[in-house]
């Protein structure tokens, strides 16, 4: 799924959540990359926010959020595969240095 993020910039009080699934029923926002900005007004400067925003349905964030899950678990594996093949090199080298010492 391919994700379009838009700068934006807002009036919140409070920092923006990073995934806000409250302000709307039929919305999902997610947000990053949150920064304190000064907002220049004509009747004077205002505190707000800047940051990336992305727009989602509930149904597209489901599936956002399965695609990420998946994606980490084959990181995962991935690395744990990485250590194993570490290990076992390493077991080889141990098994060489005492035969050689030995």
């Amino acid at each position: 799924m391919k994700i379009t993020w838009r700068t934006v910039t807002g009036t919140q009080t409070e920092v923006p959540l990073e995934v806000d699934v409250t302000s709307s029923q039929d919305t999902v926002y997610l947000r990053r990359d949150i920064k304190p900005t000064t907002i220049e007004m004509e009747s004077g400067n205002i505190e707000g926010y800047t940051y990336q925003e992305a727009q989602l349905t509930v149904d597209e964030y489901e599936q956002y959020i399965s695609e990420m899950e998946q994606l980490e678990s084959e990181a995962f594996k991935a690395q744990v595969a990485n250590n194993e093949a570490i290990m076992e090199a390493l077991a080889e080298m141990y098994e060489m240095i005492a035969t050689i010492g030995g």
